[in-house]
């Protein structure tokens, strides 16, 4: 039997099952605790629709309690075993 559609007619193709990733939801907020002189940030991964979470992007308030900052030297979202724990530590050192 042949297949007919916009460009002519043909054998039909071989049945295939596609998945279709969504973007990764927001995750809930972050919890805070403290080790020794270090901040630890951790959170729950958000449901990932389908595609890899490649890197988170965490922002810190600063001690002005007003602004924020990407912390990049201790809690770098896109380091590989910060997306797998879903977890960094920071000085408290470096939040003064």
């Amino acid at each position: 039997m042949l297949a007919r559609n916009a460009y002519g007619s043909g054998q039909y193709s071989s049945e295939v099952t596609i998945l279709s990733a969504q973007v990764p939801e927001t995750p809930d907020p972050p919890t805070t605790t403290i080790s020794g002189s270090n901040v630890v940030i951790d959170w729950n991964a958000p449901v990932s629709g389908g595609s890899s979470i490649s890197s988170y992007t965490i922002y810190i308030m600063k001690s002005d309690m007003l602004t924020f900052e990407v912390n990049t030297q201790d809690c770098d979202g896109s380091k590989p075993e910060i997306v797998a724990d879903s977890k960094c530590t920071v000085p408290i050192a470096s939040l003064l």
